[in-house]
């Protein structure tokens, strides 16, 4: 059990840092593209290098997007968390105003909040 927590803190941060580089990678990827093919534009050899270095970045930020799942967290094993248990219950918050028991509006009081018809000679 003390090796599988250890694994899984290693996934775990495995995918955070997977979750930091994919979407710097592919902001450089686009990055570079655009340079490349600028100097390719402008007839320059290291247009190329950079055309190059642009699908590495892509392929490598898209294969780390594949590989993103962590089958750890997916079982439910977190390393050094205690479970955590929430209860739930009928009653109000604290803040909330206190209701009355009975929202119906009784017979009486309906007449009184009709308003009264009157006929007209």
């Amino acid at each position: 059990m003390k090796d599988e927590n250890k694994l899984a803190e290693k996934a775990e941060l495995n995918q955070a840092l997977k979750a930091l580089f994919i979407p710097v990678a592919l902001f450089i990827a686009t990055v570079t593209f655009a340079a490349g093919i600028f100097l390719i534009y402008h007839e320059e050899v290291a247009g190329w290098g950079f055309l190059a270095t642009t699908a590495i970045l892509a392929v490598w930020g898209f294969i780390a997007l594949l590989q993103y799942q962590n089958s750890y967290r997916a079982r439910g094993i977190m390393p050094d968390r205690e479970d955590i248990m929430v209860e739930f219950t009928d009653e109000l918050p604290r803040s909330a105003p206190p209701q009355s028991e009975s929202t119906e509006i009784a017979p009486e009081s309906q007449s009184e909040l009709e308003p009264s018809k009157q006929t007209i000679q």
